[in-house]
């Protein structure tokens, strides 16, 4: 997936997705559906996806403005 797509993608996670993860959620695994009722747990997941989706955002971020480096100096050369 080329960087823009991914931060698209990441920035509909983190304002839509994420944040409604406070309300409950279900986690689909091979076993079964295991259900995240409100409260601290549903919380401190919601803030671990949201710090990695952050993460993958910035690297996202430096990816994209490599290649428009790259495409800048390519062009001149």
């Amino acid at each position: 997936m080329n960087p823009t797509d991914q931060i698209a993608g990441l920035s509909h996670i983190l304002d839509h997705d994420i944040p409604d993860m406070g309300s409950g959620f279900s986690i689909q695994t091979s076993y079964g559906e295991m259900s995240i009722k409100p409260g601290r747990l549903a919380d401190n997941i919601r803030d671990l996806l949201a710090q990695d989706a952050r993460l993958a955002l910035m690297r996202a971020e430096v990816e994209r403005q490599a290649q428009a480096e790259t495409a800048r100096t390519g062009a001149k050369a």
